[in-house]
């Protein structure tokens, strides 16, 4: 348990105290399980229904979600913030119950008082999650005249949890393309739009530096950077509009 919680380090004698006070605090407060514990044996955890503490739970039939083993086996449990942690649940739960599918779409104000959050909360555990390329996010534009809080809630695809792995294997395909210095200078761009670790819009970085060069795409990027955070045309086709118009008018400063 402590492996997969992640706080090995802690030591056995503290992390065995911070388990069983975890499991505790499930049963004592929350009523979502009925531990066993016998010394030098493994703990028995009963999974309580949600509605009769006398059964034991069983899926619902409807308005579900399951959390995918990958979650855990890559890692991710460890290397997400609790904030992005808590916008992954609701991105499966969302996705799951949408009838957009696989899309879904609510605005921030609404998530917020379904799980009773502050809105930035959702926002920035978000906004990690497409940090880190797991999440896209389809942002929806200011039509003229309308206020910016006025828009239409963001669209949002959560992506399969890729292995730690299978992320290097990629990286290491585009370099074998492109070479590791331009992979290396392409994804610092495309960090600066928090799209540093998407592999595809990194090697979009690196076409249009191949066809604009790469001081003025720089340029580009770093006005489009400037944007808020969620601001839609913070984004590599924004990057792209800006490259046309420029040649347009022959790259004027």
């Amino acid at each position: 348990m402590a492996e997969t919680l992640g706080i090995m380090q802690m030591g056995k004698v503290a992390y065995r105290r911070q388990i069983i006070k975890t499991l505790w605090k499930l049963s004592k407060r929350y009523h979502l399980i009925e531990p066993q514990f016998e010394w030098g044996k493994p703990a028995i955890i009963k999974l309580l229904d949600y509605e009769d503490k006398t059964k034991t739970y069983s899926a619902p039939l409807k308005a579900y979600f399951n959390i995918p083993y990958a979650y855990w086996e890559y890692g991710w449990s460890r290397k997400l913030s609790l904030r992005a942690k808590f916008a992954y649940l609701i991105n499966i739960y969302k996705q799951e119950t949408s009838d957009i599918r696989p899309w879904w779409s609510l605005s921030l104000s609404l998530l917020a008082q379904d799980f009773h959050v502050h809105p930035q909360t959702i926002g920035d555990g978000t906004r990690e999650l497409e940090k880190e390329g797991i999440l896209e996010i389809e942002r929806s534009r200011v039509k003229k005249r309308m206020a910016f809080t006025d828009r239409e809630p963001n669209h949002y695809l959560l992506k399969p949890l890729p292995s730690p792995e299978a992320m290097e294997r990629k990286w290491k395909e585009l370099e074998s393309i492109y070479g590791e210095d331009l992979v290396k200078r392409a994804r610092e761009l495309a960090f600066m739009i928090d799209k540093g670790n998407s592999h595809e819009c990194v090697e979009d970085f690196i076409r249009i530096i191949g066809c604009y060069g790469e001081v003025w795409v720089k340029k580009a990027t770093q006005e489009v950077a400037k944007m808020k955070a969620d601001n839609p045309r913070r984004h590599f086709g924004y990057i792209v509009g800006i490259l046309k118009r420029w040649e347009k008018q022959g790259y004027a400063d």
